[in-house]
């Protein structure tokens, strides 16, 4: 997979130390590269994104209600149900919002100082519309600095 990454890898040499001990796995050196003996995972569904948005309102960030309202418009266009819904106010004025959706949560961390907000997105069932949830941060929040991160 290295040219998937510029064509470059890393090599990790690891040692065995006193916190060593084995785990019971075993894999044939085929797999370990090839993954042609890897069984399906059985795992839920889920789709889990990360958000770095820069160059944000200090003004926006610091004000409860709009920042909520925000949030709230992020998640009715991307029809994710909020259940409830929760604010904690910071001493430095920085906001975290706590959303439980029908299908997971949605977190929300604000560092007014850094023009800076955090959004960390995990569902249970595919986003609608995933591949315009950068633009329409961007327009919500009025930046194009945003970073996306797709956890797999």
């Amino acid at each position: 997979g290295a040219e998937s990454v510029g064509s470059t890898s890393s090599l990790y040499v690891l040692k065995a130390n006193k916190f060593t001990h084995p785990i019971g796995i075993t894999f044939d050196a085929k797999s370990i590269y090839t993954y042609e003996k890897q069984e399906d995972e059985k795992f839920p569904f889920v789709d889990h994104i990360v958000l770095k948005v820069h160059e944000v309102s200090a003004d926006l960030l610091i004000s409860k209600g709009r920042l909520m309202g925000s949030v709230e418009k992020l998640c009715k266009v991307h029809r994710l149900k909020i259940v409830n819904k929760e604010a904690t106010s910071f001493s430095g004025g920085g906001l975290t919002l706590t959303f439980v959706l029908a299908n997971s949560n949605l977190v929300v961390h604000t560092w007014p100082e850094f023009k800076a907000l955090h959004i960390d997105l995990i569902t249970c069932s595919p986003i609608f519309k995933k591949e315009v949830l950068r633009d329409t941060v961007c327009e919500i929040f009025s930046t194009d600095k945003v970073e996306c991160l797709y956890i797999e």
